[in-house]
């Protein structure tokens, strides 16, 4: 079992047997990620207990080995033989000593074969977990290891098509993951968290080996969890329903789902500032928006992730905009935003500022909205201010905004048409 969190990291469970023998010895369990924190193993015995734990991860490779003949006799194979002492190693450069004190320079070792004496000790050829266990009796054992590690990562991938009426909207949802654990996990069963978890950070070893106590056990309940998806404490527990092989230094893509006709409707959003520069043409952002219920053939808790937007006129399919949405719960609304509407353009102008006093400020302004496209327009219009603002006057009527420091207008214009708003406001800072 496989439960992979926002965070880059993943909580692994799995079954091993182990051949006990009576009393106290060494048990070596290789093949676990290559990035665990072994401050996090949780073991599961019966009639017996762990003693020590040690990790031990520094993987064997040539360039190590090298390394640690320096210092001693070494052969190279090639059009020539080499032999000698290995005076020093920096990736395809060595230089060797030979027996009559001179230094032979070889500066592409990849055209040798090297032969040394024997193994370094303290190298391992797989991430290794060594326990000293003491039983109580001899015999065979299935033994649960649960542990965290790095190197784990996931997030949804959405593409969405918008129809040529900018009415309907089809989405298909992908979870893409990322393994650089160190191991390959065969046929999991796999588990996605969604939600913003808690952690305590931790320094990673600088040893080769590192020793830690098993009363440091922690719980890890999300790796005993199963459901195709469902909240879980603050969160939402997604839950892969056939067995996947994550191969280590793979991306994989699986299927979330893949709905159709989802009612949307188009935006248009301006958002402005107390202070303005004076007939600056500016473009409202263009967004979709849509509810995420059931009604709408939708209703699940949707994760965060990247959204690509493309349209359809009928004929062809172009890509008009990337998102993101952050995580959203069903039943309530995403907004897409797309990008700037190119054919609609607004001007504004501060008319007049009047200084009451040091804390009131009385501002009269002009917003023009030229809409360029054949066919009506509606923007939502908001004006931020530094204090507290009363609208005294307007020719469009303010939407009701329980937000003290904004005021919203509701903007409607034909197609092809203007359309001025002149209103005034106190700001009381």
């Amino acid at each position: 079992n496989v439960t992979i969190y926002n965070d880059g990291s993943a909580v692994v469970r799995e079954i091993r047997e182990l051949d006990f023998k009576k009393g106290v010895a060494d048990y070596s369990i290789i093949d676990v990620a290559e990035k665990l924190n072994p401050a996090t193993v949780k073991i599961g015995l019966k009639n017996a207990y762990v003693m020590e734990q040690n990790f031990k991860y520094d993987l064997v490779s040539a360039q190590k080995i090298l390394q640690k003949y320096i210092g001693k006799e070494v052969t190279l194979i090639g059009d020539k033989t080499i032999a000698g002492k290995l005076v020093s190693v920096a990736y395809n450069n060595v230089v060797i000593e030979n027996k009559e004190g001179g230094l032979i320079l070889v500066s592409k070792l990849d055209e040798y074969q090297v032969s040394v004496g024997a193994m370094p000790e303290g190298f391992v050829m797989y991430p290794t977990l060594v326990w000293k266990i003491n039983s109580e009796k001899a015999g065979k054992q299935d033994v649960e290891l649960l542990y965290q590690t790095n190197g784990m990562t996931w997030k949804a991938e959405y593409v969405a098509l918008l129809n040529q009426a900018d009415n309907k909207i089809d989405i298909n949802a992908w979870l893409s993951l990322n393994n650089t654990s160190g191991k390959t996990y065969t046929d999991a069963k796999l588990k996605l968290m969604a939600g913003e978890v808690n952690r305590n950070t931790y320094d990673a070893p600088a040893s080769y080996s590192k020793t830690v106590s098993i009363a440091q056990d922690r719980a890890m309940g999300a790796a005993n969890e199963m459901a195709t998806e469902k909240s879980f404490f603050e969160y939402h527990l997604y839950t892969v329903e056939n067995p996947t092989t994550i191969a280590n230094n793979e991306q994989k893509q699986i299927s979330m789902f893949d709905k159709t006709n989802i009612e949307c409707r188009k935006v248009f959003k301006y958002n402005s500032f107390q202070y303005v520069n004076a007939e600056e043409p500016k473009n409202p952002t263009v967004f979709v928006e849509f509810e995420n219920a059931k009604k709408n053939n939708l209703g699940i808790p949707l994760p965060m992730g990247n959204v690509r937007i493309y349209k359809s006129d009928g004929t062809d399919k172009e890509l008009i905009g990337e998102t993101t949405i952050k995580h959203t719960p069903k039943d309530e609304k995403v907004e897409l935003e797309i990008g700037e509407a190119f054919d609609i353009v607004i001007v504004e102008k501060m008319l007049k500022e009047n200084r009451l006093s040091d804390r009131v400020t009385e501002i009269e302004y002009l917003a023009e909205f030229r809409n360029r496209k054949n066919e009506d327009a509606e923007i939502q219009f908001d004006k931020s201010f530094y204090g507290q603002a009363e609208v005294l006057k307007s020719s469009i009527e303010p939407e009701k905004n329980e937000e003290a420091r904004k005021v919203k207008f509701n903007v409607k214009i034909k197609a092809d048409d203007t359309v001025k708003l002149t209103y005034k406001v106190r700001i009381q800072n």
